[in-house]
């Protein structure tokens, strides 16, 4: 015996057909939890994270080499360097200077260090000359070369990451920079 096929009375449209099943599947709602920031890996925020200070929180060297004001350096060359007196301090990284460089001053510094007052420019150690007091700048720099400008990264009060964001390593790096521990 045969049995005789019905096929469908009704098309419902795609668009309405969608709605219902929205409607009918909502996921489960989660709760909130806190947890340590070493186990935050493979994780959804729960609520958005919001910059606490900059980052970074000062204008720092991007390379190993000397804080100048790029004014001085215009127009060096290997064949005509710009001359600048080096002062004797060294900056490194953690250690904030205690002095404002002036005109036609250089003075050493080191990757993540904080620029000192007068400086806006850093010139990578290999496109200078150290000669006794005297840096001899053999290439010029425009200003703000080989630096991070104080929140460059991340602005105080900026969402850095929103709820629903699932934690990727570099995540974790960034919630680390704010200080937070969970």
């Amino acid at each position: 015996m045969r049995i005789p096929m019905k096929g469908f009375t009704k098309l419902t449209p795609l668009n309405e057909a969608l709605s219902q099943l929205l409607e009918h599947t909502k996921p489960p709602t989660l709760e909130a939890e806190r947890i340590i920031l070493e186990q935050a890996l493979g994780r959804v925020l729960a609520e958005d994270v919001v910059a606490p200070f900059d980052i970074p929180p000062f204008n720092r060297s991007a390379v190993d080499g000397y804080a100048v004001r790029a004014e001085d350096t215009f127009g060096a060359s290997p064949s005509n360097p710009a001359v600048l007196s080096l002062r004797t301090e060294v900056i490194e990284a953690g250690m904030p200077p205690k002095f404002v460089l002036g005109e036609n001053e250089a003075v050493e510094i080191y990757t993540g260090a904080p620029l000192p007052k007068g400086a806006d420019a850093v010139v990578m150690a290999e496109n200078a000359v150290k000669e006794n007091a005297k840096l001899h700048v053999l290439s010029p720099v425009s200003p703000w070369q080989n630096v991070s400008r104080k929140g460059e990264d991340f602005e105080k009060g900026q969402v850095a990451l929103r709820r629903g964001h699932l934690l990727q390593p570099w995540d974790i790096g960034v919630l680390a920079s704010f200080n937070l521990s969970e």
